[in-house]
């Protein structure tokens, strides 16, 4: 049965730095691969997600994946082991009880873990956006030195190879400038 585009053959749940590699190189071998980062609740009801992202509302929606993701991290954070680390559980925190209080915690909580690359291609030809000196191809005095300039995502984090795209737009700036 052909995929659908929200089907994925991985879920990473909180992927962090090593999970960035462990995507990128599923990735790589032609996995597809869905990532959900939770972070702290907030009075918003709607899911951060960007278009296309994991689809975490609406009425066929069920959470049981990440509810179980979050029992399954209570019962190994509340293991004899963790007493002299635990303090108390921050997230989703001592009053959510049941299924239906960790779904609202979840359907709070979940966002994807996305470094976003590529949309504002670089090179020659009809399909690039900049060209090899970041130039913005037919607007003057602009250029984009971010992480849009890059072909896909890096193995690591995007912050080192980000921040040499805005050195190298700065030397060229500067030579630029004469």
């Amino acid at each position: 049965m052909p995929r659908t585009r929200t089907e994925h053959d991985f879920l990473v749940v909180g992927a962090g730095s090593a999970g960035s590699v462990l995507i990128r190189r599923l990735l790589d071998q032609g996995y597809s691969v869905q990532v959900l980062e939770a972070g702290p609740p907030d009075d918003d009801a709607r899911v951060h997600s960007p278009q296309g992202g994991p689809r975490c509302s609406g009425p066929r929606w069920t959470g049981r994946p990440l509810v179980d993701a979050v029992e399954l991290s209570r019962e190994i954070g509340g293991q004899r082991a963790f007493d002299a680390w635990r303090k108390a559980e921050v997230a989703p925190g001592p009053e959510a009880r049941t299924r239906d209080d960790l779904r609202a915690y979840v359907r709070r909580a979940v966002g994807t873990y996305h470094h976003q690359v590529g949309t504002c291609r670089m090179g020659r030809g009809a399909e690039a956006v900049v060209d090899p000196s970041l130039r913005v191809y037919g607007v003057a005095g602009l250029r984009v030195a971010d992480a849009s300039v890059m072909p896909s995502v890096p193995s690591g984090n995007t912050n080192a190879p980000t921040i040499m795209i805005g050195e190298k737009a700065a030397e060229r700036v500067l030579a630029d400038a004469g």
